[in-house]
């Protein structure tokens, strides 16, 4: 989607044991993914799983990102980032300055009123008055 600027992946070592041998450990590691928009407060941090492999002294840390990578494509939570930006959503509910919340529901409901496919409006005007107002909820004063 446009409004995703970067997705990470994070990694953090959960346990660290000895091998089967003195110079072999199995190390333990927790999978996150970080997904971050333009809008700040809609970026998400993510579980995905834990992968765990052996490291032998002397040789090569192993490449880990196919399971990585395997854990993403099994990702079951849904990601919903809105495809609009908070500028796109200020400009939308014609917001210049600062906002209450209450300027923001009595903006939306009357956009709705107009837009609403109950009153012969279009289903993605709707959809982008209702993401517009989820988009520009959490700054509201």
């Amino acid at each position: 989607m446009e409004n995703i600027d970067n997705v990470q992946f994070e990694q953090k070592i959960i346990k660290i044991t000895e091998g089967d041998n003195a110079q072999q450990m199995r190390i333990k590691l927790k999978v996150y993914v970080k997904i971050k928009t333009h809008t700040p407060k809609l970026s998400l941090t993510d579980y995905l799983g834990t992968i765990e492999f052996p490291l032998e002294e002397g040789k090569q840390f192993p490449n880990i990102y196919w399971k990585t990578e395997q854990m993403l494509n099994n990702w079951e939570r849904p990601v919903k980032i809105p495809n609009m930006t908070y500028h796109e959503a200020s400009t939308l509910y014609m917001f210049q300055g600062g906002y209450t919340k209450e300027d923001l529901s009595k903006r939306r409901k009357n956009l709705l009123k107009v837009f609403h496919p109950d009153q012969k409006g279009e289903e993605e005007c709707a959809k982008r008055i209702n993401m517009a107002y989820n988009i520009l909820r959490p700054y509201a004063k």
